[in-house]
């Protein structure tokens, strides 16, 4: 089952003036058809969409419309409506009022993270005594945050000791209402150490790489890959040495393909230490094989979960080689549209028939039929 991801949504929405605007003229359908642009917001790790021809098909499918009307109605929210933005180069589009609230969530979710991490930091000082009466204190928090149908409360006993105890094997996803999961908490406890200075860290890949994309939010993942990347840097000068290296390469920046470094993917560990080995450097003579190696592993990834979606619980690697290899002249944007009118198919494509499928998303290109 997919993960549902939480947003807070104001149950008189419906009263704001520009959604009135927008319903005089789209109805209620048009107010369906903004919560999904919405909710398929919310599921992007930047909370953004590309304002690009296949995202506007793949919505005309998801309202159930010509290409033309929702081309018309995304136009409308964003110039007629301000219910959406876009950058000045119309590159992506979002939600402002999404933006905040998912700003305001993880800034809720850091202040507990931060009170836990007080709260344990200051038992170190006070006698065995008090010690334990906090540490029941704190085991309460623990299980008011796994909890998200019971609120526990009253008087110390042997019965709450044991649920204490019984709550470390409940499940550690975080709450639809942005609660800490039990490993937060064990984490926040051990995690007794330097602070990751991040946004002192953003600021100088900010300050180097400023033509890349910029950082908007930070997800969980994100964060520990910076608090484990910290550990083995703690030093500013390093970070500002690396942002600069990162800077310097032509293919981390776009200079070579189409394609840019994000500050997400600088810091994953596989990435982080490609960069530092000197993998993407303009004098390395393997950086193009390297590029080539990123490209063709991304597109075996995509199309390995094309076959999963699909039903097809166990995929051959020819099966994924056979279905590249038909790809394989396409561009990655014209790859992934591609993808993505295969994905509203009733059923899988065959290999041979991905022609027909490519002829239709590029009806003014010349794609030679590629041997198999």
């Amino acid at each position: 089952m997919k993960e549902a991801y939480y947003f807070s949504h104001d149950s008189n929405s419906r009263n704001d003036p520009k959604i009135k605007a927008m319903m005089s003229k789209y109805g209620v359908e048009g107010y369906g058809r903004f919560w999904i642009i919405i909710e398929i917001l919310r599921e992007q790790e930047d909370y953004k969409l590309p304002l690009v021809d296949y995202i506007i098909e793949a919505l005309s499918v998801e309202f159930n419309t010509t290409v033309e009307e929702a081309r018309e109605y995304i136009k409308d929210l964003i110039e007629k409506y301000h219910l959406l933005k876009t950058d000045n180069d119309n590159k992506y589009f979002w939600s402002e009022s999404l933006l905040r609230r998912m700003r305001k969530k993880e800034e809720i979710r850091q202040k507990r993270v931060e009170a836990v991490r007080k709260r344990w930091s200051s038992n170190t000082n006070e006698d065995s005594e008090q010690g334990e009466e906090i540490q029941t204190d704190t085991n309460e928090i623990q299980m008011q945050y796994i909890s998200n149908t019971k609120s526990y409360k009253g008087k110390e006993s042997k019965g709450k000791e044991k649920k204490v105890k019984e709550s470390k094997k409940e499940d550690n996803n975080i709450s639809p209402n942005g609660d800490m999961s039990t490993n937060e908490l064990l984490t926040a406890k051990k995690s007794q150490q330097i602070p990751v200075p991040t946004e002192k860290i953003i600021e100088l890949y900010r300050k180097h790489c400023a033509t890349l994309p910029d950082v908007k939010i930070l997800s969980e993942t994100d964060r520990k890959h910076l608090r484990a990347r910290w550990r083995e840097y703690p030093d500013l000068e390093f970070w500002n040495k690396y942002f600069q290296k990162v800077s310097e390469s032509d293919f981390l920046t776009g200079r070579k393909t189409d394609w840019k470094a994000n500050f997400h993917w600088l810091i994953k560990p596989s990435n982080f230490s490609k960069v530092l080995n000197g993998v993407y450097d303009n004098n390395n003579d393997n950086s193009h094989q390297q590029e080539e190696d990123e490209e063709t592993k991304y597109r075996k990834e995509v199309v390995k979960n094309l076959f999963f979606d699909f039903g097809f619980a166990n995929v051959r690697e020819i099966q994924v080689n056979k279905y590249c290899e038909y790809l394989k002249d396409l561009s990655r944007e014209e790859f992934d549209k591609v993808i993505k009118r295969i994905r509203y198919k009733e059923r899988l494509p065959r290999p041979i028939e991905l022609e027909q499928i490519i002829e239709e998303a590029f009806p003014f290109k010349n794609y030679q039929r590629v041997g198999v």
